[in-house]
């Protein structure tokens, strides 16, 4: 399989365009911003050349999740929502105790708070400097479209 990826963001209109784009087997658009949910557009290599002058994708508002963790007890700790095959991340913010997932999508979903991170000791490999972690807390939370949700975890290690 071979990708080629064109990039473009938005006017302020909402319009966008693309240029010199081959034609080929399979054609999609992939599309996302902190504020909108990823998502992808497949078959745009059958649609006429008419239809590709103008598409419109429909873009669905996303919701933010904020929290806190007790680095006390989580102190290597890293949230994350899975979501299918997409992950939804964050870096732990203001001094390592908060942390912000934007871009996720409206429903009941789990913030997976991953750590106990080890080394990932492959039979008959040298220790690369790879790791692994496990799930050590589960936080429900309910996402709402344009909202911000709160997923605090605190200490009592459930």
């Amino acid at each position: 399989m071979h990708t080629i990826a064109h990039k473009t963001t938005t006017d302020a209109t909402g319009k966008f365009s693309f240029s010199n784009v081959q034609s080929a087997k399979d054609i999609e658009i992939a599309y996302w911003s902190g504020d909108v949910v990823r998502n992808r557009m497949p078959g745009i290599e059958r649609l006429s050349n008419e239809e590709k002058q103008s598409v419109k994708i429909v873009a669905i508002q996303s919701g933010t999740v904020r929290g806190s963790i007790d680095l006390n007890v989580y102190p290597d700790a890293y949230p994350q929502i899975q979501i299918g095959d997409v992950t939804y991340t964050s870096e732990l913010l203001d001094e390592d105790r908060t942390f912000e997932i934007r871009g996720v999508p409206a429903g009941k979903h789990e913030v997976l708070i991953s750590g106990n991170r080890r080394p990932l000791k492959i039979p008959g490999r040298e220790y690369d400097g790879a790791f692994t972690t496990s799930i050590i807390k589960r936080v429900p939370v309910i996402v709402r479209p344009g909202k911000v949700a709160r997923a605090d975890v605190d200490g009592d290690r459930k």
